[in-house]
């Protein structure tokens, strides 16, 4: 009895390499277990943040525009799906905006305009919302507009609309068409019941163009020089008249979202939203090509490492057989 209480208990003494294998196996489960979490975590985020699916963003009812002359422009979030970023329309400090004037509803030839101006808290207007999901119509924005109601509710109405103009292209990017949203009270001249396209050339200079109901086919009536960076200015075609400018990003510790402001004059011959939508536009485009360029780019440099490798080896070929 006693020598068979001496002897090893072996399941007192675990095999070192069960003991490893064991340790091996719960680090693999952590870390897919982290991964997963992180994973989920990031996705939830993401979805959040850029508005893909959330209860505020799902809007079916529809009005004109009430965007005034002068606002503020910034980036909603750092996320966006294939370089289409949201964006926050917001009134400007010092400037007062209220439903009962319809800035956006005015005459093509720009003899009939209201403004207001008073100090007032800075609210916002609207978003500039991305559909990058809509695979049929590229490059699909939706302006989403803040109305505020006498008991402090807010709901949104969709007041404009834009995309490529062509879901099929090849080359450079399509002209961007945008269309408004009209009402009975809408009249004929009215700036938002025209048609608009962007158009850019190499260089990223671009052109506001437009068609209204008696046309036949778009025009140009802008000329747009600049850059996010630097900021924009809407001219006349002949360079001699200011439609509108946006201003370089404020560049501070605490400007996250790249605030601009913007300001439009009341001949502009385009209506009030037309800046925000070209600079959700000139950033996309600007960040498409560049992606195309690189590809381009690497395509090229790979041809010609190709074509070097041939040629390097059909000079030893030669050789070879000179020898």
């Amino acid at each position: 009895m006693s020598s068979n209480s001496n002897e090893p208990n072996p399941l007192e003494h675990d095999d070192p390499e069960n003991k490893s294998k064991s340790n091996t196996k719960k680090w693999i489960w952590g870390m897919i277990t982290s991964i997963v979490a992180i994973v989920i975590i990031v996705v939830v985020y993401i979805v959040t943040e850029t508005n893909i699916v959330t209860d505020s963003n799902i809007v079916t009812g529809y009005d004109t525009s009430n965007i005034p002359f002068q606002y503020q422009l910034r980036l909603k979030n750092f996320f966006a799906i294939d370089s289409q970023y949201n964006y926050v329309i917001s009134s400007l400090s010092d400037h007062e905006f209220t439903q009962e004037s319809n800035l956006s509803a005015r005459d093509v030839n720009h003899d009939n305009f209201t403004t207001n101006s008073n100090a007032t808290k800075q609210i916002e207007l609207g978003l500039v919302i991305s559909r990058p999901l809509r695979i049929l119509t590229p490059a699909f924005y939706e302006v989403l507009e803040d109305r505020y109601l006498q008991n402090g509710t807010m709901y949104r109405v969709i007041t404009a609309n834009a995309s490529y103009t062509n879901p099929l292209y090849t080359g450079w990017d399509p002209p961007i068409t945008i269309q408004f949203v009209t009402s009975n009270q809408t009249t004929y001249n009215d700036l938002i019941s025209c048609k608009y396209q962007f158009t850019w050339m190499i260089s990223y200079v671009g052109y506001i163009n437009r068609k209204c109901k008696d046309e036949s086919e778009f025009r140009a009536v802008s000329y747009v020089k600049g850059s996010s960076w630097f900021g924009f200015t809407f001219s006349s075609l002949d360079d001699k008249e200011v439609y509108a400018d946006i201003s370089v990003p404020y560049f501070s510790v605490w400007n996250y979202y790249l605030n601009r402001s913007v300001h439009i004059e009341h001949n502009a011959p385009f209506p009030t939203l037309i800046p925000a939508l070209y600079t959700a536009y000139y950033n996309y485009v600007v960040a498409h090509n560049s992606t195309s360029t690189e590809e381009s780019t690497d395509t090229n440099s790979t041809d010609t490492e190709s074509t070097d490798t041939e040629s390097t080896d059909t000079e030893s070929t030669d050789t070879e057989s000179t020898e």
